[in-house]
């Protein structure tokens, strides 16, 4: 996964606060906020965290995604489970054959 820190965008798409509250969550490079992006309840999971709306979270990613190399951004699309990429819905209990349930 890439390395580019979301400080260091230029032009920066995001606020001081949209900033820091990403921060909160962890997310500190522009390659995972894509990855996070790559599922629709994390997108509104961020919208929610962000205080925006799905056009405005839209605005914002095309931005960031615009700053990057487009082979990265559809890399971070791609999601894989148990992957470091993004945040994906448990196995469903038809494909768990053998595992434990917790």
């Amino acid at each position: 996964m890439g390395r580019t820190r979301l400080k260091s965008l230029k032009p920066q798409p995001l606020s001081a606060e949209q900033l820091g509250r990403l921060a909160e969550l962890h997310v500190t490079t522009a390659e995972e906020l894509i990855a996070m992006s790559a599922q629709t309840k994390t997108r509104q999971l961020l919208r929610d965290h962000l205080g925006i709306s799905a056009r405005q979270l839209t605005s914002l990613l095309s931005k960031v995604k615009r700053q990057l190399d487009p082979q990265v951004v559809r890399d971070m699309l791609k999601a894989e489970r148990g992957g470091p990429r993004g945040v994906l819905d448990p196995i469903p209990a038809s494909k768990r054959r053998g595992r434990r349930r917790e």
